[in-house]
């Protein structure tokens, strides 16, 4: 049984295979794609940059892709980022 809406759960171990980006993982992923750095988006969305870099992490395991760079182009592809 899943505990927490992530794609892996380190808790339960629990690897879910079609997670969607939470709202906020999206408006991270968007600063990301304007060249944002983890400290200006802390500061614009008033979160510390280790809540930014959770965020980073999620969005990485829920696209299945490699880093941030990747995440992006996985959204510029969905239309989820628009340049």
């Amino acid at each position: 049984m899943k505990c927490c809406p992530v794609y892996y759960c380190p808790k339960c171990g629990v690897v879910q295979r079609h997670s969607e980006l939470t709202s906020r993982e999206i408006e991270v992923l968007r600063l990301y794609a304007k060249g944002k750095s983890t400290n200006e988006i802390g500061d614009e969305l008033f979160i510390s940059a280790k809540t930014v870099d959770a965020h980073r992490g999620h969005i990485i395991l829920k696209t299945g892709t490699l880093n941030i760079i990747d995440a992006v182009i996985w959204g510029i592809k969905r239309q989820i980022v628009l340049i």
